[in-house]
């Protein structure tokens, strides 16, 4: 299992639990606290390997792990680097990945903000891992009503509870190895974490269209971001609410 600092990465824990599957091995991103890191190895009854990296196809433990080939599956559960095919080559059966958007669209990072500004369908997906990011089989999709007025952390919290019922849905199907492969035949979109910036940010001589930046507002209200205008030497960053007035 590869797993983040986030309640999110928990809960996926919590479905393996339930549903049995023996983890051998939970690789961590190098910065989760050892808190999380506790309540995520707490839902196994046999406690597995834990290793913190961002390269696990480095890693001593994990390596000879794979090398007796007797793992069936890997579940990206919230872990943000890339898997090399070193690990994936390896498995009996495959990796599996859950991702906060409908793929192809929106791949890799913001998925909230690009599927307002671009307005692609929201919703998550699970689906067989390869190589490259979130481009291999799909196995399940479901998705939610953009009715033009949602922002992006409803957008984000509406993903991640679709991304935990989507896992809790097909899990037994991949256990039991009937789970569907049907392959992302559109090219869709891909976003680097880079590509937010630009995105968002602005000189005062640009022009935009009311319609973009309404799309704008909702898609940069989450956290505490905004998006940002340059007049001068001065820079403002800007954080809207929007509501419909009927």
């Amino acid at each position: 299992m590869l797993a983040s600092d986030s309640e999110t990465s928990l809960e996926f824990a919590s479905i393996l639990a339930r549903n049995e599957v023996i983890i051998r091995a939970v690789i961590l991103e190098p910065d989760t606290s050892a808190e999380m890191a506790e309540k995520i190895v707490g839902q196994f009854q046999i406690t597995p390997i834990v290793v913190f990296t961002s390269r696990p196809d480095k890693d001593s433990e994990i390596l000879e792990l794979v090398a007796s080939k007797e793992i069936d599956l890997l579940f990206c559960c919230w872990f943000k680097y890339r898997i090399r095919a070193r690990l994936l080559d390896s498995l009996n059966v495959g990796a599996v990945n859950i991702h906060p958007s409908v793929l192809p669209h929106n791949k890799s990072r913001h998925s909230a903000f690009w599927g307002i500004m671009d307005e692609t369908p929201l919703g998550a997906t699970i689906h067989w891992m390869d190589e490259s990011f979130d481009t291999g089989d799909i196995i399940g999709q479901t998705t939610f009503e953009n009715d033009g007025l949602i922002s992006a952390d409803k957008v984000y919290e509406q993903q991640i509870a679709l991304c935990v019922e989507l896992f809790n849905e097909y899990l037994p199907r991949i256990l039991k190895g009937n789970a569907p492969r049907v392959q992302q035949h559109e090219r869709g979109s891909y976003h680097y974490e880079r590509d937010i910036v630009t995105a968002t940010r602005f000189n005062g001589s640009d022009t935009i269209t009311m319609e973009r930046l309404l799309r704008l507002a909702r898609g940069t209200r989450i956290g505490s971001h905004g998006f940002y205008i340059r007049i001068g030497d001065r820079e403002f960053q800007v954080s809207a609410s929007v509501t419909e007035v009927t």
